[in-house]
């Protein structure tokens, strides 16, 4: 009995003097989730339908969109990939549209 109440304490003792690391943690969390969520709010005003995109014509676009890929903040290498047609190259110029408004971003 003494033993399993001195385990317990132990217990509770240890989670007390981790608290500070645990609220750390948590405050690195909510920046990251922060800078996550203003970026792809950014990211979200650039439509890929009213953009430029080398070798990207109206047809593509509409493929694009048919699988959900409408702005900036959609494109990524693997969903781009799974789009009937889009192999690398024409992936690499939408992965590259994306990250010129990510590098506009950060300048």
């Amino acid at each position: 009995m003494f033993y399993s109440k001195l385990a317990e304490l132990n217990d509770h003792k240890s989670k007390y003097t981790d608290i500070p690391n645990l609220s750390t943690l948590k405050v690195k969390k909510l920046e990251k989730d922060q800078r996550n969520s203003q970026l792809n709010e950014y990211l979200d005003r650039f439509y890929i339908k009213s953009s430029s995109i080398d070798s990207i014509g109206p047809s593509r676009k509409a493929v694009l969109q048919s699988y959900g890929i409408e702005t900036a903040r959609d494109v990524s290498k693997q969903a781009v990939l799974r789009v009937p047609g889009f192999g690398p190259s024409l992936t690499n110029n939408l992965v590259e549209w994306r990250e010129k408004h990510l590098s506009h971003n950060q300048g």
